[in-house]
């Protein structure tokens, strides 16, 4: 598909409008019949539409598909023109989770719904720390989250080791990943970052455009996730052998419940994850009424 744009032809990326349909509720079977039918539109008339058009055009398309559909769909096309006109930060979701919740997976679907083009991984800046620090420096880099308190803790003496040397690591990483969320927000990027590595809330101070979520799931399903990660994924830095596993993944919990309560005590929203669909859909639902705030808040200004 190519646009018109100032009196020039440039391609155009549909998998972008097909995100907006995806945000604004649409199924994917929905939103891929919407495309269809857009792209047959202007291929058969022979009209280069503008980036105007070519969005009235799509909204037509989905008239029928009801009132909310249509304002959230309103909603996303006002936060393009908002973000191109004024100052209104990019929205930069924040997916949070112990090992083994679903994030990775959650963030994938998050990634083309947004058409999001800056994607942090709290997991590859622990690799490029690595390359700054050696294991005689850092022991705690050079191993997994659950593992990390033999080496180093940090935090309250009340918390349990295993959190303590989570929160040890968090202390290495996170100022790179807060430095990286600072320089999208300054770009104007809309971004994914998910990892490990942070603690609920402390990315709130950081803009309006940020939005945290703690990926939830319940203790039986984050166990088998958890244990699936060698023998159904077949991730190779994790051990073979059952015994081990169900230890880390006790370790692993405790790191996740500590999440947990920090999430409720600084009212991050956390996903109750069971299946990947409803927890996708719940998560678009959070980014829409966060991208709703933003643009009401700017528009009264």
């Amino acid at each position: 598909m190519r646009i018109n744009h100032h009196g020039a032809e440039m391609p155009y990326p549909m998998a972008a409008l097909k995100g907006k349909l995806r945000l604004s509720g649409l199924s994917v079977l929905d939103a891929d019949k919407t495309i269809m039918e857009l792209e047959r539109h202007f291929s058969s008339s022979g009209e280069i539409p503008t980036h105007e058009v070519l969005v009235e055009t799509c909204r037509q398309l989905i008239e029928s598909s009801g009132t909310t559909i249509i304002q959230n769909f309103d909603t996303l096309v006002r936060y393009d023109t908002l973000r191109r006109s004024t100052y209104i930060q990019p929205i930069v979701v924040v997916l949070e989770g112990a090992s083994a919740t679903g994030k990775s997976m959650l963030a994938l679907d998050l990634i083309a719904n947004l058409a999001a083009t800056r994607i942090i991984s709290t997991d590859t800046v622990r690799q490029i720390l690595r390359g700054l620090h050696t294991p005689d420096q850092h022991p705690e880099l050079y191993c997994h989250t659950y593992q990390a308190h033999v080496h180093r803790q940090s935090g309250s003496k009340d918390l349990p080791p295993m959190v303590r040397g989570f929160l040890a690591q968090c202390e290495l990483i996170r100022p790179t990943v807060i430095k990286s969320v600072r320089r999208v927000l300054e770009e104007g990027a809309d971004a994914i970052v998910e990892g490990v590595h942070m603690v609920p809330g402390d990315f709130q101070d950081l803009g309006t455009g940020v939005l945290e979520v703690l990926v939830n799931p319940q203790h039986d399903v984050h166990k088998t996730m958890f244990l699936a990660k060698y023998s159904a994924s077949g991730l190779k830095t994790v051990s073979d052998d059952i015994e081990d596993r169900q230890r880390e993944f006790e370790a692993t919990r405790l790191i996740q419940e500590f999440m947990l309560k920090r999430a409720t005590d600084t009212a991050v929203d956390a996903i109750t994850l069971v299946d990947y669909e409803e927890a996708a859909k719940r998560l678009r639902v959070l980014v829409m009424n966060h991208i709703h705030r933003m643009v009401e808040t700017t528009e009264d200004k």
